[in-house]
């Protein structure tokens, strides 16, 4: 969450590597974001991924979202876009799922 607040900060943020689409970044960072928050609210266990700590997970990434794209509203330079928050939505929604889905995959292995 610090590197993102850091690089909303920069009133002209640093070119993306790749051809990557500035939509493609949010969609990633915010994915890896709702891994991170999944991680913490699971108290980083495989068993503590359930839908209920999917669920808190997804609405703390999306708030955050929320309060960064508020957040840009007030650096010089930068504006906050609607397409860049369904970004975030969008990429904490899949990482957050991806995430789930292989929990639920671990316990049927380990329950085998």
């Amino acid at each position: 969450m610090a590197l993102i607040f850091f690089m909303s900060s920069l009133p002209t943020p640093p070119d993306i590597p790749g051809g990557l689409s500035d939509v493609s970044v949010h969609a990633l960072v915010y994915a890896v974001l709702g891994v991170l928050v999944l991680r913490a609210v699971a108290n980083a266990r495989w068993s503590g991924v359930a839908m209920r700590m999917a669920g808190w997970a997804f609405v703390i990434t999306v708030m955050y979202g929320i309060s960064d794209e508020f957040h840009q509203r007030f650096v010089p330079g930068r504006i906050a876009e609607v397409r860049d928050l369904a970004a975030d939505v969008v990429g904490a929604f899949i990482g957050i799922m991806v995430v789930w889905t292989w929990s639920i995959v671990l316990s049927v292995r380990k329950s085998s």
